[in-house]
C-alpha cells in the first residue's frame, strides 16, 4: 500500500505553489503533488483520475473558472465531495471564508505575505 500523501494544487501562482511545495517537502514526510493553473482543467482531471489527491488546496482567485464554482462542483460531484479541500486564497474576506465553509471547505486560510508566514502557517500541515 502506498503510504505516499497526495495534494492537488489549484494555483495559478508560480511563487505560491513553490512555497508550498517547499513547506510540504520540510516535514520530511513522502508527498506526491500536482499542480493545475487553469480552473476550466479541474474537474475534468479529476473525473478522468484513477488515483484521486488524498488533500485539495485551492486558490479562490483562478483564471477561467474561479475557485468558488470549483469548490462547488468538486462537493456536487459523488466521487469527489470527501477529498478534503483547504482554501488558501489572497482574500481574507469574512464573506470569502463564509461561502468556503458553507460549500464544505475543510479549511480556509489567507495566503501569508512571506515564506515564514508559511512556516508559521498550518494550511500546510493538514
Amino acid at each position: 500500500m502506498d503510504s505516499t500523501e497526495k495534494f492537488l494544487f489549484i494555483e495559478d501562482d508560480a511563487d505560491d505553489l513553490m512555497l508550498m511545495e517547499e513547506v510540504l517537502n520540510e516535514n520530511g514526510d513522502s508527498f506526491e503533488t500536482h499542480a493545475i493553473k487553469y480552473g476550466n482543467k479541474v474537474l475534468s482531471y479529476l473525473t478522468e483520475s484513477t488515483d484521486l489527491p488524498h488533500v485539495i488546496v485551492l486558490d479562490l482567485n483562478l483564471p477561467q473558472v474561479s475557485g468558488k464554482e470549483i469548490l462547488r462542483l468538486i462537493k456536487s460531484t459523488p466521487r469527489l465531495k470527501n477529498i478534503p479541500v483547504v482554501v488558501l486564497t489572497t482574500s481574507s474576506a469574512p464573506e470569502d471564508k463564509d461561502f468556503s465553509f458553507r460549500e464544505g471547505a475543510h479549511s480556509f486560510f489567507t495566503k501569508p505575505a512571506s515564506r515564514e508566514g508559511y512556516n508559521k502557517n498550518d494550511c500546510c500541515n493538514c
